[in-house]
């Protein structure tokens, strides 16, 4: 028996067993499933097929993806804000201490 199934079976009084089966699938692939029981003594066999498909992702889910996707979208421009304004912050600096340094030197020659 696979580690994903579970069985049990009864026998009643008039000597008919009861059995249930339950699968346990990992993968989220479709996939079409055969459910077979034979009777060796009668030599009858009944076959069953079942379809899977790949499960929905449910609203909680969805809200979820939703609100990480906002946080991301949120840290992204805040990051690039604060990058913007260090860059814009530095090229001031420069441009300052450049027009400081062209003054003093023009004040130094009109002397």
């Amino acid at each position: 028996m696979h580690s994903g199934m579970r069985q049990t079976h009864t026998q009643d009084k008039a000597g008919l067993f009861h059995v249930t089966t339950s699968l346990l699938l990992r993968e989220t692939s479709q996939k079409n499933l055969t459910c077979s029981v034979w009777n060796p003594v009668l030599n009858q066999k009944k076959e069953e097929q079942l379809f899977t498909t790949a499960a929905e992702p449910d609203s909680t889910t969805i809200i979820i993806m939703g609100i990480v996707l906002a946080v991301l979208v949120l840290l992204t421009s805040i990051i690039t804000g604060l990058y913007l304004n260090n860059s814009l912050k530095n090229r001031h600096k420069t441009r300052n201490k450049t027009q400081i340094s062209k003054g003093s030197t023009q004040r130094k020659s009109h002397q």
